[in-house]
């Protein structure tokens, strides 16, 4: 069954087309869109629960501010490219599958709401929300879009980039601690990355220390080879010899 002007008429309660601002028609058995050329000046189309198959009928109604199309049969986003009031779109529960769909929607500079499932949840969801680069491409493409799936497009771009830095933290896992010395670069855990150790010379810290200020990368000399402490040679006073190169202490050696 066709959406027509009388049916309109009738669920507006106006016989002038022209003074009709708001179409509801919830659950009506419609199994596609028809008789909105004239009402030009509708504001607000809500067509939920119906078994609707394609967008069509709406290129006069450019004063439209929200449209429910939610749980029908639609699987292409087309149609709506010269509604440019248009400020919400509802289309949860229908058949789109392609992320291509969403360039219909750029040229939309008003559009502040996108629903495509449930954000809570992912109920009622169409199967584009499944896309691994769902979220990065709507933001891409939507930039002024506030809410998408029912939560505010900045909090879900948060968790988005939360969820990616705990996935780059899993992967930097400091390697294990070892009695290693150098005078070169080493993993730190507590900056998770490249730090400059030195050899402590007091007989109380045995293995290594930071150095008292951080230095570029850049700057460095190439680290010298590892060696541990127990290689190293030991001064009489029972400290370790301050002259690696040369493996000379103050005094004589043990």
């Amino acid at each position: 069954m066709a959406l027509t002007l009388q049916k309109v008429k009738k669920a507006a309660g106006e016989y002038d087309p022209e003074l009709i601002t708001r179409v509801r028609l919830p659950s009506a058995s419609l199994t596609a869109m028809g008789g909105l050329e004239t009402v030009v000046n509708m504001i607000e189309l809500a067509l939920p629960n119906n078994a609707i198959r394609a967008i069509s009928g709406l290129e006069a109604c450019v004063k439209l501010e929200r449209i429910d199309l939610s749980s029908n049969q639609i699987s292409r986003i087309e149609g709506l490219e010269g509604l440019t009031s248009l400020r919400f779109l509802d289309l949860r529960e229908n058949q789109i599958r392609e992320l291509g769909n969403i360039d219909a929607l750029v040229n939309l500079h008003c559009l502040e709401q996108l629903h495509l499932q449930n954000g809570a949840d992912g109920t009622r969801r169409n199967a584009v929300c499944e896309e691994a680069t769902y979220l990065s491409t709507i933001k891409t493409r939507l930039p002024a879009l506030t809410t998408l799936d029912n939560e505010r497009m900045a909090l879900k771009m948060d968790a988005g980039e939360a969820d990616g830095l705990q996935a780059d933290a899993e992967l930097l896992e400091p390697l294990p601690a070892e009695s290693w010395c150098q005078g070169g670069w080493v993993w730190s855990q507590q900056t998770r990355g490249p730090q400059l150790w030195l050899v402590a010379a007091e007989a109380s810290l045995p293995s290594c220390r930071p150095a008292p200020s951080p230095l570029a990368i850049s700057s460095l000399p190439q680290p010298r080879p590892l060696l541990r402490t127990s290689d190293l040679p030991r001064c009489h006073s029972g400290g370790l010899g301050p002259a690696l190169s040369t493996g000379r202490c103050g005094g004589s050696n043990e």
